[in-house]
């Protein structure tokens, strides 16, 4: 089997490393760098098996990988480029998780299909997660778009409708820009540095400002909504990497800990990273991530059985095979479940939940409830740990389905 890849030069080193081509020759198969502005018939010259892709949508790709799995149905895309787009689209990526929550509960039938050991330490782990661990709710923040052309007042009623207040995150619509959206970086990066010089009593507010000169500083335009006097400035473009038409996401306290949920395949990855906190934006210090040095205090991260129901869920409805899911806990639900057991139910509680798992677990009454944030699709895996080897074994599972 021959596995190709078709990546930016940038992203090629990070996903090519020697230890996945060294995982994918102990499974006994091939990796090759593929160039993303060949023919489609010269990839198929090179007798490849599987395409794994990821470029920005203004390369013409997409038409392209279409036409060559026509010609050759037996030809495997990892992923769908279809499903690939849509996940890019703020409004999409979340669209699974939006509207009713998702209750996600552990079943018997979950251990069954783990081995022993597996089942050894999913019980020791439930032991001492105690019992609302055992099933939690998933669903996603509030969050709009506000288009160009928009004023003031219009974005103001915009997040009023949908119950947004401040503080507010800001991205970008397009999770993956285009390359001629990339030429801009320089001038985003000086003029949010520009911004973030400005006094206190400056049009655009510092938090903005700060936040943004980091995002674009790491390559992701991520920003920060202060106060309702900032977006006229942010409609006028005054940090180009989030110009509108821009997402404004509900800012949900959440300790110290953003939880980043791998999906390669069947298999999951859990890493933990400190984030961007209630009391960075009052500092006027944002920052889009920090370093994943796991410092920082979180109230606990939802179980393993329960993440692998989330993942099996979002690559049904998703159509994708690899990707990443970003995960937070609202800080302030360990107060609330503890009303919840002394009293009447939470008024903002969900009232109603689709559910997956065994329905005769627990009450959702004392369940945890973890809000998805992003999702992106093929993120680098060359800092977490063990993903190589998760990576090809991946791969190397889809062999006996591919005609030799």
């Amino acid at each position: 089997m021959r596995v190709g890849f078709i990546l930016l030069d940038k992203k090629r080193p990070r996903v090519l490393t020697p230890a996945l081509s060294a995982a994918a020759e102990r499974h006994g198969f091939s990796l090759l760098a593929l160039d993303p502005a060949a023919d489609p018939q010269q990839w198929a010259a090179q007798g490849v098996d599987v395409i794994v892709h990821k470029v920005p949508e203004d390369h013409g790709l997409d038409a392209r990988l279409v036409a060559l799995q026509a010609a050759q149905p037996q030809l495997l895309l990892l992923d769908p480029p279809a499903a690939v787009r849509a996940l890019q689209h703020r409004e999409a990526m979340l669209a699974p998780l939006a509207g009713q929550p998702l209750l996600l509960r552990q079943s018997a039938s979950s251990a069954n299909a783990c081995s022993q050991q597996q089942q050894q330490q999913q019980q020791q782990q439930q032991q001492q997660q105690q019992q609302q661990l055992e099933s939690c709710i998933i669903s996603v923040p509030a969050q709009v778009t506000l288009l160009p052309g928009s004023t003031a007042r219009q974005a103001a009623a915009q997040l009023a409708a949908a119950g947004i207040g401040l503080p507010a995150l800001l991205k970008p619509l397009s999770s993956m820009p285009s390359d001629a959206a990339a030429v801009g970086s320089a001038a985003a990066a000086a003029a949010a540095a520009a911004a973030s010089r400005c006094s206190a009593d400056s049009q655009v507010p510092n938090a903005t400002a700060a936040a943004a000169k980091a995002a674009v500083a790491d390559g992701h335009a991520l920003g920060v909504l202060l106060e309702e006097s900032g977006l006229q400035q942010l409609l006028d473009g005054a940090v180009p990497e989030l110009a509108p038409p821009v997402v404004v996401q509900q800012f949900v306290p959440h300790g110290e800990a953003l939880y980043k949920l791998y999906v390669i395949g069947p298999h999951i990855v859990l890493t933990r990273r400190s984030t961007l906190t209630l009391q960075h934006i009052q500092q006027a210090a944002a920052a889009a991530t920090a370093a994943a040095d796991g410092s920082g205090t979180d109230a606990g991260r939802p179980a393993v059985v329960l993440l692998q129901r989330l993942a099996a869920h979002l690559r049904q409805t998703l159509q994708l095979s690899l990707f990443n899911v970003d995960i937070i806990a609202p800080e302030h639900q360990q107060q609330q479940q503890h009303q919840q057991q002394q009293g009447p139910d939470d008024p903002a509680a969900p009232k109603s939940s689709s559910s997956v798992g065994d329905s005769s677990s627990s009450s959702s009454s004392c369940c945890r409830r973890f809000l998805v944030v992003d999702v992106n699709f093929f993120p680098g895996f060359d800092k977490v740990p063990g993903a190589e080897q998760l990576f090809a074994d991946f791969l190397a599972s889809l062999g006996p389905s591919i005609p030799v």
